[in-house]
């Protein structure tokens, strides 16, 4: 009962945070293995410890893909949900981040909403990345964490980052994105060197 209620207010906060208009953001998934199992990831990765920012993913679409059966779902800090309905972060750990399996379509796709509070001097920062089925991140061209998406939340306009994939997979379809800030790679540098140690005693569990 305790865990349900602290579920509920986790969720409740992050609606509250980001009632704001959906960004939709969608990418061709054409060129993986068609019905081949892979991992949506999303984190929330807290810059300074502070700001309080939220992020709200719902409404995906994989193209004649689908959510994997059984379903395999792996929640790191303040992280909540599936793919089959909304998924919630929250930056109340210095690392957040949902990762949950899903078999490849043509496409994937999803509408994003996310707050935008300062967090100084390093901003929080939002990502998507693909992971393959033994949970390692699709190469991507992005500087750092093979990303496909990453999102600083600066307290101003949202700055959306797209990459694309090494092995084919284009960019992903999203608001003309500005020069990657350098701050942004510190905060993932930060913690892409524990996310598979995490992500392995997670899924084990």
């Amino acid at each position: 009962m305790k865990t349900t209620r602290m579920i509920l207010t986790l969720l409740g906060a992050a609606a509250l945070a980001v009632a704001g208009r959906a960004t939709l953001v969608t990418l061709n998934t054409s060129s993986l293995t068609a019905g081949g199992t892979y991992y949506v990831d999303f984190q929330l990765n807290n810059g300074s410890g502070g700001a309080g920012n939220s992020a709200a993913i719902s409404g995906f679409t994989f193209g004649g893909g689908g959510v994997f059966t059984p379903t395999d779902i792996g929640l790191i800090g303040g992280a909540a949900g599936d793919l089959s309905s909304t998924v919630w972060l929250n930056d109340s750990s210095p690392f957040n981040e949902f990762f949950q399996a899903f078999t490849a379509g043509s496409s994937l796709s999803f509408d994003l909403r996310l707050s935008n509070n300062v967090d100084a001097p390093i901003p929080d920062i939002f990502g998507f990345a693909i992971l393959d089925e033994n949970l390692f991140n699709l190469a991507t061209l992005s500087p750092i964490a093979d990303q496909f998406l990453i999102v600083e939340l600066n307290g101003s306009s949202l700055d959306f980052q797209a990459y694309a994939g090494v092995d084919g997979v284009t960019s992903p379809g999203v608001p003309e994105s500005a020069v990657t800030a350098g701050l942004v790679a510190v905060a993932m540098a930060g913690l892409v060197g524990i996310r598979h140690r995490m992500i392995r005693t997670s899924i084990a569990a």
